[in-house]
């Protein structure tokens, strides 16, 4: 079994992901995830801040608040389409699971990102997000 590499920005650009604000943006940007369970909606509109108004200024950042952003959206459609597919119970099986995928992916995200960690979400390895930035 070989150990996949973390994958960080190099630490000779102007934006080191040892910027400690750098990291905390980061960190908010994938712990904002979990208010998708008290205060739906704003799950999305802090990465999307994030991004906005941090991410013009560090890569890091920018592929973060992006990296959540994306994600938080599918999973809140997952979610969403779970509740519904609960009227005719086959959503009883769909929320539970996608809520767990939720929590452990958040965590792992926002562990790694406060490490300086450029994180990919794995539901996000093929979309091509990482390339754009």
């Amino acid at each position: 079994m070989s150990e996949k590499k973390a994958k960080r920005l190099p630490s000779g650009s102007e934006e080191n992901t040892n910027d400690r604000i750098a990291i905390n943006w980061a960190v908010a940007a994938h712990a904002s995830g979990y208010l998708i369970y008290f205060l739906p909606g704003l799950h999305l509109l802090i990465p999307l801040f994030i991004l906005l108004t941090e991410g013009k200024k560090n890569r890091f950042i920018e592929h973060q608040a992006l990296q959540a952003l994306v994600f938080q959206s599918i999973m809140f459609l997952f979610m969403s389409i779970g509740g519904i597919l609960t009227l005719v119970l086959a959503g009883f099986l769909v929320l539970p699971v996608a809520v767990i995928i939720h929590l452990v992916l958040t965590t792992i995200a926002t562990i790694h990102s406060s490490q300086g960690e450029l994180y990919c979400y794995p539901l996000l390895e093929g979309l091509g997000i990482e390339k754009a930035l």
